[in-house]
């Protein structure tokens, strides 16, 4: 399996390498790892050891052989192993085929998590190597979870029918009226205590 990295794809060799991979291994650019007696392995973070909701973070595998020699994976290690010559599964985070984690932006995801890496050599069974990825949230973050719209309510119920105009009418004579006995009245008592 090639990491498709490169512009252009070309056909794959024997081995399954992309023309440009095959190229750049002739050359010596790139190594496969199985050619290499390497004897340790070890993972780390390029960005350090944690990593956020929506963040991206390069991932650097470094072997060293009998000698002491290191030798460091391509892409952000700028090495020459090729990623394609190693397994990696992932939890809480996921791993591309070029060795870059990253972490959903939805922080419900990860919430309580911590990330897990591991990696292994096909070619050296021995070689395996863990990595702990913590998850961090020291950082401004806002997140936006909006629901979808809701159903649109009821029609109200029609007004009652008006009055006539003759009612109209009638109505202010009797308000009219109600009125001027409610001042008489009035007037009445007012009467009556001046009298007393």
């Amino acid at each position: 399996m090639a990491v498709r990295e490169y512009r252009g794809v070309g056909a794959r060799d024997s081995n399954g390498m992309t023309g440009c991979t095959a190229v750049r291994v002739k050359l010596g650019a790139r190594v496969h790892i199985d050619k290499l007696p390497v004897t340790t392995i070890e993972a780390s973070l390029l960005n350090g050891p944690a990593i956020r909701p929506g963040q991206n973070s390069p991932m650097v595998v470094t072997f060293t052989d009998a000698t002491g020699k290191v030798w460091v994976t391509e892409g952000a290690g700028q090495g020459k192993i090729l990623w394609s010559d190693l397994t990696v599964s992932a939890s809480v985070v996921t791993v591309n085929k070029k060795g870059v984690l990253s972490l959903p932006h939805d922080p419900r995801k990860s919430d309580g998590k911590t990330g897990q890496v591991e990696i292994s050599v096909p070619s050296h069974p021995e070689l395996h190597a863990s990595l702990t990825v913590p998850v961090s949230y020291s950082f401004p973050f806002a997140a936006s979870f909006s629901g979808a719209s809701g159903m649109s309510g009821t029609n109200g119920t029609d007004g009652s029918d008006g009055m006539s105009d003759r009612a109209v009418r009638w109505d202010r004579a009797f308000q009219t009226a109600l009125l001027r006995e409610e001042t008489e009245a009035r007037h009445g008592r007012k009467r009556r205590r001046q009298g007393r």
